[in-house]
């Protein structure tokens, strides 16, 4: 394991931004739900 090498850097924001991804998708469908009941 690549202690801060390019790799690591670039897996890293990778992960931040699927991690922002999933949230958004989630609070989508979590509103949907929410205004179908």
């Amino acid at each position: 394991m690549y202690k801060n090498g390019p790799l690591e850097r670039l897996k890293f924001k990778f992960h931040l931004i699927c991690e922002g991804i999933h949230d958004k998708l989630h609070a989508i469908w979590y509103n949907h739900m929410k205004n179908d009941t």
